[in-house]
């Protein structure tokens, strides 16, 4: 199914990558979803779909991995009603490999579920490396259980982080027996 960039400008910008049939299905589904109290209320909002192309790397390794179906999630510090998940990307983005902290592209993604069933980027991910403490660009030495989607609007995910991390060790070290 082709993936669409979806970017919604309502006083800020906001992009989601959405999997549908056609640009109208990638619009309808952001539509549907879009938690922005001002979205209904300006007629100067504005959505561009576009579709993309390889976005996500897809080398024989590549694989997506859902890690943590569970992860509870607030915007402006309410909680939303509805489970994200966190979703590894392994081998990362075909055009991030040369930023990858100590050599590992593996991205964990977060998704959310819309009103239709299917999932989609929030359009956060973050490097693996970063999330466990493990490079220059972390903010704690050690992984936390809650990590920022979007400052701006309070956009976090506040549990389930290091659930999604251990379950991504594990994998790893059942890989490497």
């Amino acid at each position: 199914m082709p993936e669409f960039k979806v970017t919604v400008t309502s006083g800020y910008k906001k992009i989601y990558y959405v999997q549908a049939k056609d640009w109208e299905e990638a619009e309808e589904i952001v539509s549907t979803t879009e938690n922005d109290p001002d979205f209904e209320e300006f007629k100067s909002d504005t959505i561009e779909v576009e579709e993309v192309e390889d976005r996500i790397s897809e080398p024989e390794e590549n694989k997506r991995i859902v890690l943590n179906d569970k992860l509870i999630a607030s915007i402006g510090g309410k909680l939303i009603d509805r489970y994200y998940r966190a979703v590894l990307l392994i081998g990362g983005r075909s055009d991030e490999d040369e930023y990858a902290p100590n050599g590992n592209p593996d991205l964990i993604a977060i998704e959310q579920q819309y009103d239709s069933g299917k999932w989609g980027s929030t359009g956060g991910s973050w490097y693996v490396e970063t999330l466990m403490g493990r490079c220059e660009h972390s903010n704690r030495d050690e992984p936390t259980d809650s990590i920022c989607i979007d400052g701006g609007q309070q956009w976090n995910i506040e549990s389930g982080m290091l659930a999604a991390l251990n379950a991504y060790e594990q994998l790893k070290s059942e890989e490497s027996k």
